[in-house]
């Protein structure tokens, strides 16, 4: 037993001196570099990070960064698809030892998020193109040898989303808006304070929480059981409840994703 207690002991020791002198001794660009590299690699975007990094190891590997920016898809209004104050990611700590990302805590703070549809009906939330177009084949190569490699880049992409786990994850403070160059709708939800689940995309996932509409509070709750669709094809079941002065609905049924969403299943709704 003695033994034992001894070995904890230095076991202890030595994660409280990681966790100190680790954060000291890496520089932060290190994290900042990987960060950008691993979700462009994931989503074919630019990710930026203005402002400072900081970074702890114990109890938990928790990382946080201000100034972040998601740039927009090709042609898309907005520079940028989505900035954010302050993000706070917190890692499960044995899992990466491992090899594997499960990620338990997920903060955005003073989110601003644009969601755009241009006049062909591609939507910039759609990142299932994300990889990049393959370059003209040299005369001696056949053409079928870069598509294959296309292929196999997005394959890499979507098996990167796939593998990605996340936890409990809050928007604090947030700001959506949506616009369709089809038909010129473009509507603002501001004051966004909700908690989302998603263990990952190809898991059954639910929204709780609120937001200011046309000055108006609304409380939501939405349940949907395969996340990946809203950023590809497919099809999944779906289910919202929202309640506020104005407008009270639920809907159940399905959602089907691709460039243009789909929607069938039943709607109740109350309007005074």
């Amino acid at each position: 037993m003695r033994k034992l207690a001894i070995g904890l002991g230095i076991f202890v020791v030595v994660l409280v001196l990681i966790a100190v002198i680790v954060p000291l001794v890496v520089p932060a660009d290190t994290y900042r570099s990987r960060i950008v590299e691993g979700v462009q690699a994931a989503t074919g975007r630019q990710l930026r990070i203005d402002g400072p990094i900081s970074f702890s190891i114990l109890p938990s590997v928790a990382l946080e960064a201000s100034g972040v920016a998601l740039s927009n898809a090709p042609g898309g209004v907005a520079k940028d698809m989505a900035t954010l104050g302050k993000l706070e990611v917190g890692l499960k700590l044995f899992p990466l030892l491992g090899g594997n990302v499960e990620i338990s805590r997920f903060v955005l703070v003073d989110p601003v998020i644009h969601l755009e549809v241009d006049k062909s009906g591609h939507a910039n939330w759609d990142f299932s193109g994300a990889s990049t177009a393959p370059q003209s084949a040299p005369a001696n190569i056949p053409a079928k040898t870069s598509a294959e490699t296309s292929a196999k880049t997005s394959e890499s992409q979507t098996a990167s989303l796939r593998q990605l786990e996340l936890g409990d994850v809050k928007l604090s403070n947030g700001t959506i808006d949506y616009s369709d160059a089809r038909n010129g709708t473009h509507e603002v939800v501001e004051k966004v304070d909700v908690n989302v689940k998603l263990p990952s995309l190809d898991d059954p996932s639910s929204i709780d929480g609120n937001l200011t509409w046309h000055s108006k509070t609304v409380k939501m709750v939405v349940s949907l059981e395969r996340p990946r669709t809203l950023f590809g094809s497919g099809v999944s079941a779906a289910k919202v409840a929202v309640s506020s002065d104005p407008i009270n609905f639920t809907y159940d049924g399905t959602l089907t994703g691709g460039q243009s969403l789909g929607l069938a299943g039943s709607l109740s709704l109350d309007i005074p």
